[in-house]
């Protein structure tokens, strides 16, 4: 049976709209807003040390918009390396949430956040970093060498991460096991994709645009949180494509 597009989107609407949705949204945009503070306190803090180095006054760095220096309403004045640190360390942030989000919409209970989302959190986390270092090293060979073959990975990795949290597939038999499950649903993975990209464009785009007129923080704060709603709702939606998948594959694992 191939997958299912439209019951993967509906399955993701009823995620998004539930407690359970509204719980990762409020989590995601306060992680969002977050990591908004960082990146641009990281940028402000890059341009500072680039124009120590060129003996230039910071302000011109920013007026040439390096680094993200014309967006740095949320930015504040923290040393290079703290940025760093902090920088890194949202990252390992970002993804622990992200695998207790696909776990939870797993999850078939009444529970908002199950136990079972956060088992093993920390190794799996470790696992999940490690398999995203791979894939941006692997679709950063592909799209330099011709941009076809980075796309071609960047489909075939899909459901890396839902590997590594349902799964609890090492680095390599996450990646395998991703370019498995997608080979064998190509045709709804591919539709699956373009459709969430549309949906995400619909949603942040036009909305995005009624913001531009309002001051720069409130600005920063409607755009994180129409890009966390359509984060969220992206896990719900590969959560249960990867689900209908692994259904699917099962019969054929057990002959």
């Amino acid at each position: 049976m191939s997958l299912r597009v439209g019951q993967a989107l509906r399955d993701g609407i009823d995620d998004l709209t539930s407690e359970r949705g509204v719980l990762f949204v409020a989590v995601f945009v306060l992680y969002g807003l977050l990591n908004g503070v960082v990146s641009q306190s990281l940028s402000l803090a890059i341009n500072r040390s680039i124009a120590s180095a060129l003996d230039l006054p910071p302000s011109a760095m920013q007026q040439q918009g390096a680094f993200g220096g014309a967006s740095s309403a949320l930015g504040l004045e923290v040393p290079l390396a703290v940025a760093a640190v902090l920088t890194v360390l949202l990252w390992a942030i970002g993804v622990a949430l992200r695998i207790v989000a696909i776990r939870s919409f797993a999850y078939e209970g009444p529970s908002p956040l199950p136990s079972a989302a956060t088992e093993n959190l920390v190794s799996t986390v470790l696992t999940a970093l490690a398999a995203s270092v791979l894939m941006t090293v692997l679709l950063g060979i592909g799209f330099v060498l011709l941009i076809l073959p980075g796309l071609a990975l960047a489909v075939l990795f899909f459901f890396v991460m839902q590997e590594v949290a349902l799964n609890d597939s090492g680095v390599i038999e996450s990646l395998k096991n991703s370019v498995d499950l997608v080979g064998d649903n190509l045709g709804g993975v591919v539709v699956l994709i373009i459709v969430t990209v549309v949906i995400g464009v619909v949603i942040t785009i036009p909305l995005g645009a009624v913001s531009l007129g309002l001051p720069a923080t409130v600005s920063s704060a409607v755009t994180t949180l129409l890009g966390q709603i359509a984060s969220v709702f992206g896990i719900a939606v590969v959560t249960s494509a990867y689900q209908q998948a692994m259904a699917d594959a099962e019969p054929d694992e057990e002959l």
